[in-house]
């Protein structure tokens, strides 16, 4: 994947999108070591997924690209920066870890554009502006 530092990484686009098709992972009850990635979670995982790509189809698009980027960014970022950023997103997940919702976002990612790598070459997450406009 390549990221162009001029183009403005829409933090409030993938927040919409994965508040919107994650919600019901709110409902899956998860033990203190258990991964969304474990097997006996694949219904809830899979109903996840195809309704995360429903909605990046129903978007449209621009916003498609819009959260494609704000994927690749999210991912490639330091993990102290993901925390912050995904704790301000408050994504959908069944529990607050940060470790595990990044590999769910992986797997996320390789489900729905599985023929392009999230990791960007000589990553700065300095250099690229971000953009995060909450609906009130």
């Amino acid at each position: 994947m390549e990221l162009d530092p001029t183009q403005e990484v829409r933090l409030d686009t993938l927040d919409h999108a994965l508040t919107t098709s994650l919600i019901e992972l709110n409902y899956v009850r998860m033990g203190p070591a258990q991964s969304m990635l474990d097997a006996e979670l694949t219904d809830d995982r899979e109903r996840a997924m195809q309704s995360f790509q429903n909605t990046l189809e129903d978007d449209g698009e621009d916003a498609s690209a819009d959260v494609k980027v704000a994927l690749a960014w999210l991912l490639n970022v330091s993990d102290a920066r993901f925390r912050t950023a995904v704790e301000r997103m408050e994504v959908p997940y069944p529990r607050f870890d940060p470790v595990d919702l990044r590999r769910f976002l992986e797997f996320l990612w390789k489900r729905t554009w599985s023929s392009e790598d999230w990791q960007v070459p000589n990553f700065d997450e300095g250099q690229f502006a971000v953009a995060y406009r909450k609906p009130v």
